[in-house]
This record gives C-alpha cells, structure tokens and sequence, in this order.
C-alpha cells in the first residue's frame, strides 16, 4: 500500500517543506519514506567517511576498518576501505557483543569504483583489479550483484518504492534526533541474494543515513557502517 499512496505523500512533503515544523517523531512510515526520497532526490554528490565492523558470528571474530565513500548520483561513485590501525596492546584484543566474546582484527583493504556500466574492484596491497560488466551481468542496480551491494552501503539512490517492493519496511525507533527503520528481504526477492536485512538510522532533519546495518542472507555476518564527516552537494549547486 506505501509504494501507492509515497507519490502523493512526497508532493505534499516538498510543498509544505518550509512550513511545517513537524518533529520526526510525529511523522508516520509513509511520510518518513516520503521525506527520505524527497532528500536524497536533491543530491548529485554525496560523500562520507565511515567505520566500519564486521561481525562474524560462527568464529566470534570482528574485524575494523575504516574508510571514504564518495557517490556522484546516480550510478558512480568509488569506496576506498583500508584496515583500521590497531595498537600493539591490542593484538589479542577482545570486545564483548551481545553478550559474547569477539576476537578483534583489523580487515582488509579493497577499492571498488563503478559506473552504470562496470564495477572494478583493486585489491591495494597487489594492484590487482577485477572488472564486473554490468550490462552483461546486471543492470548495475544495489540488489542485482552481490558484490556490488556491498560497495553501496550507504541509502542513496535506492527509491523506496522500488524497496518497498523488494523488503517489508518496519519503522524500529524514533527520536527528534534519528529515526531506525529496518528492511527485511522477502525470500522471493533479489535482495535477498545478498542480505536478509538492513538497518539503517536516518538524521531527523536531513533524512541522510547516520549508519547502515547490512546482515546476510545467511544471519551470520553483519557488516555495520557509521558515518563522519558527511557533505551532501545538492544538483543546484553543481555545473552542468
């Protein structure tokens, strides 16, 4: 019923933008989805650094790193990703989650850089570098590759309609600072050949991701992105 009523929802969302002071926490699921189109429709370029920390949840390992994202809408963008420094004191570091004990390893290196047409991944410790042909093998869309999900992790360009047909939507939490919502796959889906589900928190007056929660399609790794340093170029202000 959202992907039906989200067109008139946005027209009314962009019209009263500046004058409603309506705190995020009055809004409903369909005004926040709404809301968040109506946002990230306004970018061309969005970029970010994040954290990054993966959760392996079969051999209690979290691995770190950290990185920068840059995404010029709507299907380029390139993620550097390098290993997340660890101190000499913490080479047999542990970290508690959920009431288990996780060993902790900085991650690997990768850089991913893609085009509606290919996605190159470069291993930067070798050089070496793996193109995906995106006509052939996908439209270059977030759910039709699986490895090419995982270099957009962050919540632009992905219409809520179109995940609204893919996942069921459940708004978690909600504050006058960030709301949670949460995606689940349907089985049926081509999302869920790469994710059974996505976390994410929204800022409450930007509708630009804070972080994003990917968990796969087995529950048994969960790769969480927290985001710093975030500048969103609205298409106003870039030359055409």
């Amino acid at each position: 019923m959202i992907k039906h009523v989200l067109p008139a929802l946005l027209t009314i969302a962009i019209a009263s933008a500046a004058a409603t002071n309506l705190n995020a926490a009055d809004l409903s699921l369909e005004e926040i989805l709404a809301k968040w189109l109506a946002a990230t429709e306004e970018i061309q370029v969005f970029e970010t650094d994040f954290e990054r920390s993966t959760y392996d949840q079969v051999f209690r390992v979290e691995k770190r790193a950290v990185g920068h994202f840059h995404l010029d809408l709507p299907n380029a963008g390139r993620i550097s990703v390098r290993p997340a420094t660890m101190p000499h004191s913490a080479k047999n570091a542990k970290t508690m989650r959920q009431g288990k004990v996780y060993a902790v390893k900085s991650d690997l290196g990768e850089i991913w850089e893609w085009t509606s047409k290919t996605c190159k991944q470069t291993d930067p410790k070798t050089g070496q570098s793996e193109e995906i042909d995106l006509v052939q093998h996908g439209s270059g869309g977030w759910f039709d590759v699986s490895d090419f999900c995982k270099s957009r992790p962050v919540v632009l360009g992905v219409d809520p309609i179109r995940l609204q047909d893919e996942c069921d939507i459940e708004l978690k939490d909600i504050t006058t600072d960030q709301i949670g919502l949460t995606a689940h796959a349907r089985s049926d889906s081509k999302m869920a050949k790469s994710v059974s589900s996505i976390d994410m928190l929204l800022d409450a007056s930007t509708f630009l991701p804070n972080a994003v929660k990917l968990t796969d399609r087995a529950g048994h790794i969960e790769t969480v992105y927290v985001y710093t340093n975030v500048v969103a170029v609205p298409k106003s202000d870039v030359q055409p």
